[in-house]
């Protein structure tokens, strides 16, 4: 299986964000909508601890810097 780089996370952030399903999500990275809904919950974690807008802060940084 495919691994996920930043870029990739970013773009789960972005997809997720504008009404994407998991499944439909996976098929545009090369992976599972399980993978992706694993990475989600990952990410909900990480906003949970660190707080929302930072974390929404670093993924689109992430996409930006591919621009």
């Amino acid at each position: 299986m495919k691994k996920l780089d930043q870029k990739d996370i970013a773009t789960i952030v972005k997809l997720r964000g504008l009404g994407f399903q998991h499944k439909e999500i996976g098929e545009k990275l090369g992976v599972t909508g399980a993978a992706i809904g694993y990475q989600l919950s990952q990410i909900r974690k990480q906003a949970l601890e660190h707080g929302i807008d930072k974390i929404f802060k670093v993924y689109c940084a992430w996409l930006e810097e591919e621009n």
